[in-house]
């Protein structure tokens, strides 16, 4: 019993040895597993360290001048940078030989400049910025922003109005087509031919020439004496019944004198060629007569046919006007919802003529007109004396329907035509406004000494940046969220480059001797065209745009200046009788007059003045009577300096906040051309980086695996 109880305790005593044996070694492993683990993560660490900085030394290569200048970082990409990044690897790696073994690395993906719509490069001087200190400035922005696109969306929907006016003057140029072949005075497409303040004679050819009884203004159904003199100092009017008594006289004395016709053979002819002259006049007349009524009859269906048109053309404005709504204020949207409304409906200011009226009466006259036509030709015959009795009863047929024709529905209104006005009517103001617009550089600039500095053709800024520019690319700073960003973006660039305002001296003239390629560089930026007076108009011409919105906005709002606008349209086309002309041409007169205050708005912020971006009346230039006559352009007169208001550095803001994303691209364009002025020969963005990402493989001794860690950075 005591030998068993001594050999179980050996046994156990034995698997206890075996058990801690097996213990120790478990620990002895875990041991060794912890101090191996903790040296591959300590050599993890190194090569991340080794990573970190050999990329960013790598990364310090920037361009100085860039930096200096700019204060941008940007790296020059060359077909050796990864052999850079390779030899500071192996440089960083070398303490660590016993442990860690550098195999490769590779850069695999770079951040140009010109990428991505330059986005990289706008990114890195977003981060520059110190966003912190311009909360003000966003707040200016938002507001600065809503009024230009209130001014935008003004100028399309009075854009799409006078282009409504411009196609209701087409419809109205039938309707006086249509009066000028019927009462015989000349017309233009929008108004009257007048000289010496009356009407003008068109020519024989219209329908009134041909008058039933006596040469009078009742028998002519010509309500304006004007009218009437005008025509009848022209023997334009001719009466038919007068012609009518001539021919029966005539044969009436060749049927006497026939009774001794060999003793009155001459006499005889003599009539016979007064009758044949009568009735050749007679027929002339007829087929002039006729041929006016042809004329005014298709004038009038044209006419009737662009109706359809014109409230085709009503309608897309009413819905130009819904898809600008939210960029309006209430008042000034319901003002145009309102005018728009009014045109639409067309109802009528003053009588010009009753069209169907009209149209009955041409049609049954000129019915009227070809019977006696063919009646005239039967008359028109060389046998008189051989067909006296059938001529006298082809006179008589010629009577009767002459007792039918009758043109008291044939009348025009005139109460609203000044005949003391030039004719060209709505015509002119049209015209004037076009003059402006065509010619609004050389309005605004003049003579004024500019800097004439261009880089065309200059080989040296061939291939510039804003060639890498894809039409339609995506703003990176697009749409209200990016509104702070993009003010941040403007503010860079209004701080890193010079504008016109810049150059301009205390006596207002402009220094040029700058020694630069190009003076103007925010002007570059907007426009990106390749001299400095091409800047300066493209600049000019923006502006005269975003103004006339920002002016007509208050033209539509100021009743008083509104009412002088629609009673000098009444005057014009008050004529036609028709509301939605009259007020089609008051908004083309608000253009015209709109545009020409933008005019002068430039060129106070040229002068060095400020102006507001939303006006209130002390603060209009012009007058219309001053617009009209012309006599602002050559206007010398100084401007205040101390007005409330945006200066011209303060539009161009509003400039750089409606371009899209050109502007970039323009702007890496106006760094380039300035680091050519520093002598970086053949600097261009393309070859630059904002950033690269890049790989590196490690061989950690003690393990079976390579270790790859990735580097990234963007400046």
């Amino acid at each position: 019993m005591k030998k068993m109880d001594v050999l179980q305790q050996r046994r156990l005593s034995a698997q206890i040895t075996v058990f801690t044996s097996l213990i120790f070694m478990l620990m002895i492993s875990l041991v060794t597993a912890c101090i191996h683990s903790a040296l591959v993560a300590v050599v993890y660490t190194k090569a991340d360290a080794v990573r970190t900085l050999s990329g960013e030394a790598v990364m310090a290569g920037y361009e100085n001048k860039m930096l200096e200048e700019y204060d941008v970082f940007v790296l020059k990409d060359t077909e050796i940078l990864n052999n850079k990044l390779n030899d500071y690897v192996q440089k960083n790696t070398n303490g660590m030989q016993e442990h860690i073994h550098f195999l490769q690395s590779e850069i695999s993906e770079k951040a140009k400049a010109t990428d991505a719509n330059g986005k990289y490069l706008v990114d890195e001087i977003i981060a520059y910025m110190d966003d912190a200190i311009y909360s003000e400035l966003y707040q200016e922005m938002k507001d600065t922003d809503k009024a230009s696109k209130q001014a935008k969306a003004v100028t399309e929907v009075t854009d799409q109005i006078v282009h409504c006016q411009e196609k209701s003057v087409e419809k109205n140029k039938h309707l006086l087509r249509a009066l000028m072949w019927t009462e015989g005075i000349e017309t233009t497409d929008s108004g009257f031919v007048i000289r010496r303040n009356m009407p003008v004679y068109h020519g024989r050819t219209f329908a009134k020439g041909l008058l039933a009884g006596e040469i009078t203004m009742q028998e002519a159904a010509v309500d304006e004496e004007k009218v009437f003199t005008a025509v009848n100092n022209a023997e334009g009017y001719t009466s038919a019944t007068q012609s009518l008594n001539i021919l029966q006289e005539a044969l009436e004395q060749i049927e006497v004198l026939c009774e001794e016709e060999e003793e009155n053979q001459e006499e005889i002819e003599d009539w016979v060629e007064a009758y044949n002259a009568e009735s050749g006049y007679l027929a002339q007349n007829l087929e002039a007569a006729c041929e006016g009524y042809e004329k005014a009859i298709q004038a009038l269906e044209a006419y009737e046919n662009t109706q359809v048109e014109m409230q085709q053309e009503y309608v897309s404005c009413k819905e130009l006007l819904e898809r600008n709504k939210e960029n309006m204020q209430d008042d000034v949207y319901d003002r145009f919802d309102k005018d728009i409304n009014e045109m639409q409906t067309e109802q009528k200011a003053v009588s010009f003529c009753d069209e169907e009226v009209l149209y009955t009466a041409l049609i049954r006259n000129y019915n009227q007109v070809l019977t006696m036509k063919e009646l005239a030709q039967e008359i028109d015959t060389q046998e008189v004396a051989a067909q006296q009795e059938s001529l006298l009863d082809c006179i008589q047929t010629l009577e009767y329907e002459l007792g039918q024709y009758d043109l008291s529905d044939i009348r025009f209104s005139y109460a609203d035509v000044s005949f003391e006005q030039d004719g060209e009517g709505i015509g002119a103001i049209r015209q004037l406004y076009q003059k402006l617009k065509d010619g609004v550089v050389g309005i605004v600039i003049g003579d004024k000494q500019i800097s004439e500095k261009t880089i065309r053709g200059n080989e040296q800024f061939a291939h510039l940046a804003n060639e890498h520019h894809v039409s339609g690319g995506q703003d990176v700073l697009g749409g209200m969220a990016m509104l702070k960003k993009q003010g941040l973006y403007h503010e860079y660039v209004m701080t890193h480059f010079p504008d016109y305002s810049e150059y301009q001296q205390e006596d207002g003239s402009i220094r040029t001797d700058t020694g630069k390629a190009l003076d103007y560089m925010v002007e570059y930026i907007i426009a990106g065209e390749p001299s400095d007076r091409e800047n300066l108009g493209d600049i000019v011409t923006k502006l005269s745009i975003l103004r006339e919105g920002t002016n007509l906005t208050h033209l539509i709002m100021d009743a008083s200046k509104r009412g002088q606008a629609y009673d000098l349209a009444v005057t014009l086309v008050g004529f036609t009788g028709n509301l939605a002309v009259i007020k089609a041409a008051q908004y083309t007169i608000m253009a015209a007059w709109a545009y020409a205050e933008s005019l002068m708005d430039i060129k106070e912020l040229l002068a060095g003045g400020n102006v507001e971006l939303i006006k209130q009346s002390a603060d209009w230039h012009l007058s219309l009577d001053s617009m009209l006559k012309m006599d602002w352009l050559e206007d010398k007169a100084e401007f205040r300096k101390d007005k409330k208001g945006l200066d011209y550095s303060g539009y161009l803001r509003l400039l750089l906040l409606q371009q899209s994303g050109r502007k970039y691209y323009n702007m890496m364009a106006a760094m380039e051309i300035r680091m050519e002025e520093l002598g970086l020969k053949a600097f261009r963005m393309r070859d630059y980086l904002c950033g690269m990402k890049a790989k590196m493989n490690f061989f950690v001794e003690g393990s079976r695996q390579t270790y790859e860690t990735t580097f990234e950075y963007m400046y």
